[in-house]
């Protein structure tokens, strides 16, 4: 119902040309992994896969050995997720000893940061901002804390977050504040947050997705964790969609406007200029490049499109659609016969430089007649 009624009202819009301009060559995500053995092959492979579907390839990879801390931990850079399993515990200690006060204020600052470790060596370790990994423990299952938790309501949609497998995890995490996310077979907290200053970190001791059954729940599972984690996706606290609905006048002139409101998105912090945006409100989809200030404005068939963005690890993003005719339509809902249920949210899929965001945007309508009923409009 609401896919039909969107497209309604947004007929009059047309589509204009996609560019494919890109920003600067660093990427915005970031993997970090040690030298030694993943989980053998087949970790490799479920690792990679995950982070290939949540990004499509657009990422750098670099070793805990090696890495330069300013390199991962830049000012361009919005998320990295650090993989420290198997034999590579170690490493990620000796990384996370060495650079703490760094990648703590680089989150702070806003950054997004998921560090997992389910350890074959070692005997634990200090996480950032407090978080103890213990490695004292094996969990053959993992289960969500809170199903409606936003960690799992990203595009994957898994059939279930009730995972078994040999050991779904090697360790559990602990610290002040933590919000669990998964828990194992003994209540322990196997993945949980912490929201530092503007940013957030994610901590587990999870095994690979190899080791999780059932199948493709588990990848499911793993892969709405990281688009969560990274901040592709949207809350509906955070957006604002209002629709200004037209009335005959005394002059008879007829305005509609809508108003988009979309709050805490990870934006690239670089510049946006000539970056290529499409903006799907359920109808044909707008589209475009933006200019140097993040700014795009077009006039098509008496119907103006304003945007503009602004960039960051809180990024946000308004649109405004202004126009006599863009619910002046025989089988526009809003104007027909009335006893007709206005509708209560709408689809929003917002594209930018490449990554997707969507949400179920509840929708307020305003510039209702006196009385408050809907009348029929003069067409």
């Amino acid at each position: 119902m609401t896919h039909f009624l969107t497209r309604s009202f947004f007929w009059l819009l047309l589509a204009t040309t996609c560019a494919t301009t890109s920003l600067a060559a660093q990427q915005h995500a970031a993997f970090m992994r040690g030298m030694g053995s993943l989980w053998g092959s087949n970790g490799e492979a479920a690792t990679l896969a995950d982070l290939n579907a949540v990004f499509s390839g657009s990422y750098d990879t670099y070793f805990f050995e090696t890495a330069a801390v300013e390199d991962v931990f830049s000012g361009t850079r919005l998320f990295v997720y650090m993989e420290g399993g198997d034999q590579t515990a170690d490493a990620l200690e000796a990384f996370l000893d060495a650079h703490r006060d760094a990648i703590e204020a680089w989150v702070l600052a806003g950054g997004r940061l998921y560090v997992n470790s389910a350890p074959n060596v070692g005997d634990g370790m200090a996480f950032p901002f407090r978080v103890d990994l213990l490695y004292d423990m094996s969990s053959p299952s993992a289960v969500a804390v809170n199903p409606g938790d936003p960690a799992f309501n990203g595009p994957w949609d898994a059939e279930t977050l009730v995972l078994t497998g040999g050991s779904a995890a090697h360790a559990h995490v602990q610290g002040k504040g933590l919000v669990p996310i998964l828990r194992g077979s003994q209540d322990q907290f196997l993945l949980g947050r912490l929201e530092p200053g503007k940013g957030l970190a994610l901590f587990g001791g999870m095994t690979t997705t190899n080791y999780w059954n059932p199948d493709p729940a588990a990848e499911q599972v793993r892969r709405d964790i990281m688009a969560y984690a990274c901040g592709r996706q949207i809350e509906p606290k955070d957006v604002s969609l209002v629709m200004k609905l037209g009335f005959p006048g005394p002059e008879d002139k007829l305005t509609d406007k809508l108003k988009l409101q979309l709050k805490h998105l990870v934006l690239p912090r670089g510049s946006l200029d000539g970056v290529p945006f499409s903006l799907d409100i359920g109808g044909p989809v707008i589209a475009g490049t933006l200019g140097s200030t993040g700014k795009y404005s077009q006039t098509t068939n008496g119907t103006q499109t304003k945007l503009a963005v602004v960039p960051g690890p809180s990024g946000s993003l308004r649109a405004t659609l202004t126009g006599a005719d863009i619910s002046k339509q025989m089988d526009n809902p809003f104007f027909r016969p009335l006893k007709v249920k206005l509708v209560s949210e709408v689809l929003v899929r917002l594209t930018l430089d490449g990554v997707t965001y969507e949400v179920n945007a509840p929708v307020a309508y305003v510039g209702k007649p006196s009385g408050g009923k809907l009348k029929s409009r003069k067409l």
